[in-house]
């Protein structure tokens, strides 16, 4: 039988959460070209999982319901949705496939703490508003240390 993902128990609530906290017009969430996607995500990779092997990127216009997708070898974006949140979410999930391969939930608490700390890192959001507001929407956000040297590494 083929290894899965924990259960997904979070992943209804981070949507909404950013849909309120994230993708709000207001918010510094550019809308990135095909080079700038590629860019971001080998710059993150580079920075992270310290290889210069980062996922293939395309644009995808079969997810007609889905922003995005991800594994550590691939990410394809629903080409209507090109948003630099929706790709470092994306490359959350690609990084913890890379380097946890199947351990964690989708969208559980070590990818929100890893999605925050990529928001705060690459778009300048506040690490503070993201985390009580992803509280107040009952989501649980792991205060990971290994998470925290990745990032500064």
């Amino acid at each position: 039988m083929a290894e899965k993902h924990p259960r997904d128990r979070q992943r209804g609530r981070v949507y909404s959460w950013e849909q309120l906290y994230v993708y709000s017009p207001w918010r510094n969430n550019t809308q990135l070209t095909r080079p700038e996607i590629e860019q971001l995500i080998q710059k993150v990779w580079k920075r992270v999982v310290h290889d210069n092997n980062p996922p293939t990127f395309k644009f995808s216009p079969r997810l007609r319901h889905n922003a995005g997708w991800a594994t550590a070898t691939n990410i394809a974006l629903n080409p209507d949705y090109p948003l630099r949140s929706i790709v470092l979410h994306e490359i959350a999930h690609s990084i913890l496939d890379k380097l946890f391969h199947k351990k964690f939930a989708w969208h559980g608490s070590t990818f929100l703490a890893l999605y925050i700390q990529l928001l705060v890192k690459e778009s300048g959001f506040k690490k503070r508003p993201l985390i009580r507001g992803a509280r107040e929407w009952g989501l649980i956000v792991k205060d990971n240390k290994s998470l925290h040297q990745l990032m500064d590494g």
